[in-house]
């Protein structure tokens, strides 16, 4: 995961564990997801931004990591 969205989770007080309960999947499925090695679902995503309040889920680029 980006060290910035850990800063941005850190800032508002969300551990990954929280943010993986409000978006509907488990902690280990979000982490498997944040390191690449299952695709976000755009739900996923759309949900992690308004959590975060990051804006338009279109915009956002998550990291991609080659296998």
């Amino acid at each position: 995961m980006q060290v910035w969205l850990f800063t941005l989770l850190k800032s508002k007080g969300i551990s990954q564990a929280e943010l993986a309960r409000k978006i509907g999947i488990q902690p280990r499925s979000l982490c498997n997801k944040f390191q690449g090695k299952q695709p976000f679902l755009y739900r996923e995503v759309v949900r992690i931004c308004r959590i975060l309040e990051i804006g338009n889920p279109l915009n956002f680029e998550w990291e991609k990591k080659e296998k």
